[in-house]
């Protein structure tokens, strides 16, 4: 009698092995005919995605997809680090680095993308806010928190009262 394979993930990894691959394709296929249902390909703002290198949660190759997916025009964003330390990579953090492009008329690959986008050093938080600055407006006054007229007072500064409770 032939002896069953057995596959394991590396510890610390979380893959995806032979057993769990038909629920990974029926998941990616959900989202695909998700997508189709409510019509994400029509979403045409501009798209700022973020993806780590060594993320075990969200994969980069995975978020990458978004370039497929959409019809808008996409940045994309690959930093060092993992799903945590990748995101939370404030500026002045020695050893941060990330590359970045925007998807043109033609789809780059991933393994073309990590080739032709430039490195930088660095924390990608300044490269988002220059995305975010050349979109917005000019800076504004927030309005007034609660609905007075409504009948709703504002109960409490931000973050709210609950946080500081025992």
């Amino acid at each position: 009698m032939a002896e069953k394979k057995q596959f394991r993930a590396i510890k610390g990894t979380r893959d995806i092995l032979p057993p769990d691959s038909a629920l990974w394709n029926w998941f990616e296929q959900t989202a695909r005919d998700t997508f189709e249902r409510y019509g994400y390909r029509d979403i045409r703002t501009p798209i700022f995605a973020v993806g780590t290198e060594r993320d075990h949660v969200a994969p980069w190759r995975s978020t990458y997809k978004i370039n497929v997916q959409v019809e808008a025009k996409v940045t994309y964003l690959l930093t060092t680090g993992g799903h945590n330390a990748g995101i939370v990579s404030e500026p002045g953090h020695d050893g941060r680095s990330f590359r970045v492009h925007t998807k043109n008329a033609h789809y780059v690959d991933p393994e073309r993308y990590y080739e032709e986008a430039s490195r930088k050093d660095g924390s990608w938080w300044p490269e988002w806010v220059s995305w975010l600055q050349a979109r917005s407006g000019d800076p504004s006054t927030p309005p007034a928190i609660g609905a007075l007229q409504s009948g709703y007072p504002q109960l409490a500064d931000a973050p709210g009262a609950y946080v500081l409770e025992d």
